[in-house]
């Protein structure tokens, strides 16, 4: 049987309702919002997925050495591809009919039921799908590939049935671009395969030298452009390799080191992404921790003007760095974001859509909203700060 709605509720009527529902939904999610913001959410798609060119090899000019030259034309692959399925949602819920009897003077009545039902409905199923911003729906193949698809999550699913409880990270050593002399290296590599990519260092091109320093790992020591293409950064905020700040304590720690590290994972993906991350989302305990250890000094101040702020999203800054927590973030992590780096994608007219059917057999009406998308990434303009290593250590 055809969807359709049922005579009970003008069309107009209910269309008019919905809007109204899904407007506040981007206020409530301050990625979602950004992203809006930015023009990054596109709807209406098409096709039974994402598919777009990666540009993992940068060809490079040479001298012209006098007034004659043959211009050279090598025949070089220079891109690969990546390729995203879209993931589908669904949930549904019955009105009576004896509901819609009791309720049946006039519009105004009948719209108060739908009204509620689709209120519940939206809420929630738009807490959920919020949560699924920061899936990893590489454990399960068929979910949104949300942000720790990138860096990988536990198997574990949270209590909302989320896979973006953090996961294990091997951190870099003598055997894997980390400092020859067997020191301690805060750096971790990534090890998922997102959109049919690698996302481990050197998987294209595996050109990384530290030269004849034996005590640095990468980002440090030269490497093209293609050797961490697909690769995003992990940190390990908790690194004896970090410095503690004196003034609080000498136990390496989220307390004592998250500006050293914020700092080091900022200035690196600038400086080997030519692009300033936007903003800083963290989980709600580590930005109250970071607060708290800078009373003392007011390290932290209220973000006068940016596009968080005009979104009613107050946030905090650092150093000219947006911190900001949000519903779902993962346990014990910090992530830098880059906005133009990050993209919603919808197959339906509106971020999430409903739909209306009569039960021949019961007489209810079925009220069911879904949504068709994917999150679409580039894994190299984005970093997570981790508790990779035990505090103390």
């Amino acid at each position: 049987m055809a969807l359709q709605f049922p005579t009970s509720a003008a069309t107009s009527t209910l269309n008019r309702y919905f809007k109204e529902v899904m407007e506040p939904i981007y206020r409530t999610s301050i990625l979602h919002g950004l992203l809006k913001k930015r023009g990054r959410i596109e709807m209406d798609e098409g096709g039974v997925g994402l598919v777009w060119p990666v540009q993992y090899y940068v060809q490079q000019p040479r001298n012209i050495a006098g007034p004659v030259t043959q211009t050279q034309y090598p025949d070089i692959a220079t891109e690969v591809q990546a390729q995203l399925g879209l993931a589908g949602y669904d949930m549904g819920r019955s009105i009576t009919k004896l509901m819609r009897l009791v309720n049946k003077r006039g519009d105004t009545q009948i719209y108060d039921v739908i009204s509620r039902t689709l209120d519940q409905l939206t809420k929630d199923f738009m807490r959920h799908m919020k949560l699924r911003l920061w899936n990893d729906g590489t454990i399960t193949g068929i979910d949104v590939m949300g942000i720790m698809s990138v860096f990988g999550a536990s198997s574990t699913p949270t209590a909302e049935g989320v896979y973006s409880n953090l996961g294990s990270y091997t951190l870099l050593d003598q055997t894997t671009f980390g400092p020859s002399n067997s020191s301690k290296w805060p750096v971790a590599n990534p090890a998922q395969t997102y959109a049919g990519l690698s996302t481990a260092l050197g998987s294209k091109v595996n050109d990384w030298t530290a030269g004849s320093d034996a005590t640095i790992g990468y980002p440090l020591g030269t490497c093209s452009p293609g050797f961490h293409f697909w690769s995003p950064f992990i940190w390990d905020y908790n690194s004896s390799h970090f410095t503690p700040n004196p003034a609080i304590s000498s136990v390496h720690c989220w307390d004592t080191q998250w500006q050293t590290v914020v700092n080091e994972a900022y200035y690196t993906l600038v400086t080997l992404q030519q692009n300033r991350p936007d903003i800083c989302i963290l989980d709600t305990n580590l930005l109250q921790r970071a607060m708290n250890s800078t009373i003392a000094q007011q390290r932290f101040v209220a973000t006068p003007k940016s596009e968080a702020v005009d979104l009613n999203f107050p946030t905090m800054s650092y150093n000219g760095i947006e911190f900001h927590t949000e519903y779902g973030v993962p346990s014990q992590a910090a992530f830098l974001l880059t906005l133009d780096e990050m993209s919603l994608h919808s197959w339906q007219k509106d971020w999430i859509e409903v739909t209306e059917d009569q039960d021949p057999t019961s007489s209810q009406s079925l009220h069911k909203v879904d949504a068709y998308w994917q999150m679409k990434l580039s894994p190299a303009h984005m970093a997570i700060l981790a508790p990779i290593s035990t505090a103390g250590t």
